[in-house]
């Protein structure tokens, strides 16, 4: 639990501060380029998964040099992959935003 009010905490203010233009932008740019339409919410999950292909390339990067992945880019994996589970569920990034009055 502390891990992941920690991770909550200190993913709020990203939330905020980068909202999801440019994860829809990204997904609609891939979608064209495989000549599909897409919804906003697919398109916003294609964006995401665009960057959580970034943050694997890096990993393996560190890999190949025999390093192990910094915390930072594990934990950006998993916070891109709960981002996919909040568009799924929310229909859109990141959606209300229930924990604003603990948020401070």
């Amino acid at each position: 639990m502390a891990v992941a009010e920690s991770d909550i905490d200190k993913s709020m203010g990203k939330v905020r501060h980068y909202g999801a233009n440019d994860l829809e932008h990204i997904g609609r740019v891939l979608a064209r380029s495989q000549q599909r339409r897409v919804s906003a919410e697919e398109a916003t999950e294609l964006g995401i998964l665009f960057y959580l292909s970034g943050k694997m390339a890096r990993i393996e990067e560190a890999m190949v040099r025999g390093e192990r992945p910094d915390d930072d880019s594990i934990f950006d994996l998993q916070y891109y992959a709960q981002m996919i589970r909040r568009v799924r569920a929310a229909g859109s990034w990141p959606g209300p935003i229930e924990r604003e009055e603990n948020d401070e």
